[in-house]
């Protein structure tokens, strides 16, 4: 079970009076799409059979990758860091989608 950010904005606009999701709805709704496809591929409502599950997937959906470590920390996300300078939004992390440099410390300018 996934879906396409365009998919998933176009149903999230069907049930939000036309709106468009912000970042934790997609958050929201890629957490509950990798723990559908863990029930699913577990056949199982049973915890510990899901949670077995979940450590040993690596999934891509619209919000991104998923996967765990040892601990069940998520470790394949990567998180892009943003930065208002001058009026403009930068990306600055990570190095190689970004269009700027992060600012720090932070004057305005």
């Amino acid at each position: 079970m996934s879906a396409t950010p365009a998919e998933f904005t176009t149903l999230y606009g069907s049930l939000n009076d036309a709106a468009t999701p912000g970042y934790h709805a997609g958050e929201a709704a890629a957490a509950i799409f990798v723990l559908a496809d863990a029930i699913q591929q577990a056949n199982s409502l049973n915890t510990t059979a899901v949670r077995a599950k979940l450590g040993s997937m690596h999934t891509m959906n619209f919000f991104g990758q998923f996967q765990l470590d040892s601990r069940g920390l998520q470790i394949a996300h990567s998180m892009v860091l943003v930065q208002w300078q001058a009026g403009s939004k930068k990306v600055v992390l990570p190095s190689d989608v970004a269009d700027g440099t992060c600012q720090y410390p932070y004057t305005g300018a």
